[in-house]
């Protein structure tokens, strides 16, 4: 296949072997050198190519994390090869990076390798064959980034659906247990003592009650925690706790009913226990 390259970019089809739209960025002030690297990486790889810092840095901008793996000459005008990959680690964070250097002092080595996250230096003048290893590997570990990254993102989301879901089965288990405990104590209540519930909304104090236009007293917001349609998403708790001890404390009788109330009591106060907030 004839390899073709842009006049503009620099960029070399056919498509790389890893990733479909993985690319690299090569940068060199020397365009002889360019050209050498480019022919030699051009039959595997999809290339970018900048002749310079700025023009490498605006080729990030516009191909941002399409671009997998960063390789440039440390000695260039106007901006080096360090000066680039720390500029390039705000744009690319997870572009891996290699720096093409004559350097062999290793404080200067450290300090590059700290400076901008420099995944390896290649030292010049190298061998083409090595050189083609250590692209190859670095495209792979990127490679590897990018799937990593991936499965992560479909794990995280598959928890946020399962805790979701877990919520969701959780709120409509404390609205019934709320609905179960306050059916208890109306029922409980409507026998021991005798009395309507809306006399148990006004008597305890908790629910607020109303005279309708035929002077029956009613508690609007009891009748809504009493339906499961109507039930709020989330009850207010104390209203149906204080309801109940509220019932058992004057209405020991029947036992049966009293005992049942007990009961649904302590399984409410043990999943509020359970859920409550950290």
């Amino acid at each position: 296949m004839k390899l073709k390259l842009s006049q503009n970019e620099g960029l070399i089809t056919p498509a790389p072997k890893l990733g479909e739209d993985a690319l690299i960025l090569l940068v060199d002030d020397e365009p002889e050198l360019l050209s050498s690297i480019r022919d030699l990486l051009s039959p595997d790889y999809s290339l970018l190519t900048a002749e310079g810092g700025p023009q490498a840095l605006d080729l990030i901008k516009k191909h941002g994390d399409q671009i997998r793996l960063i390789i440039t000459d440390q000695r260039m005008p106007g901006m080096t090869g360090v000066q680039l990959l720390t500029e390039s680690l705000k744009l690319l964070p997870n572009a891996l990076r290699i720096v093409l250097t004559g350097y062999t002092d290793l404080a200067d080595l450290i300090e590059m390798i700290n400076q901008c996250q420099l995944h390896q230096f290649i030292t010049k003048p190298t061998d083409p064959r090595n050189f083609q290893l250590v692209v190859q590997r670095a495209m792979e570990t990127a490679q590897l980034r990018v799937e990593n990254q991936r499965l992560l993102a479909e794990l995280q989301a598959v928890n946020r659906l399962l805790q979701e879901k877990v919520t969701s089965q959780e709120i409509e288990k404390g609205r019934r247990l709320h609905l179960s405990v306050l059916h208890a104590a109306v029922a409980l209540w409507q026998i021991g003592a005798g009395k309507s519930r809306a006399d148990l909304a006004d008597e305890s104090g908790l629910w607020n009650t109303y005279f309708d236009p035929r002077g029956s007293l009613r508690s609007k917001t009891m009748d809504r925690y009493l339906n499961f349609e109507t039930l709020p998403k989330k009850p207010k708790s104390h209203l149906v706790l204080g309801t109940a001890k509220y019932v058992l404390e004057r209405c020991p009788e029947p036992e049966a009913f009293a005992r049942q109330l007990e009961e649904q009591l302590e399984e409410l106060n043990l999943f509020l226990l359970q859920n409550q907030p950290d």
